[in-house]
């Protein structure tokens, strides 16, 4: 078993970021937002936005702020309604089996 340091240090996107990267995209559709213009607004590419969309790539806080921001959103807005299965987990999605 690993333990807390070995987490914090480990980068491989998990489920929190793919339902982070969900929230963000469902609120930037609402918003009728493009890809490319949110990737204008935060200075970042468009290839970035749609990694985080898609949970593939964890999204900086000091970005995850101005994607908050910038959608008009609350940044806890982006982790509401998590489904404990998600909120619970640790494993990140690319060492599961």
């Amino acid at each position: 078993m690993r333990d807390i340091a070995d987490k914090s240090a480990d980068q491989s996107p998990s489920h929190i970021d793919h339902w982070v990267g969900s929230r963000l995209r469902g609120r930037r559709l609402n918003m009728e937002v493009t890809q490319s213009e949110l990737a204008a607004v935060l200075g970042v590419s468009i290839d970035e936005v749609e990694r985080w969309e898609a949970g593939l790539n964890r999204i900086p806080p000091k970005i995850l702020l101005a994607c908050a921001n910038a959608l008009q959103v609350q940044l806890m807005d982006l982790f509401s309604k998590m489904p404990d299965s998600v909120y619970n987990s640790t494993i990140p999605i690319n060492d599961q089996s």
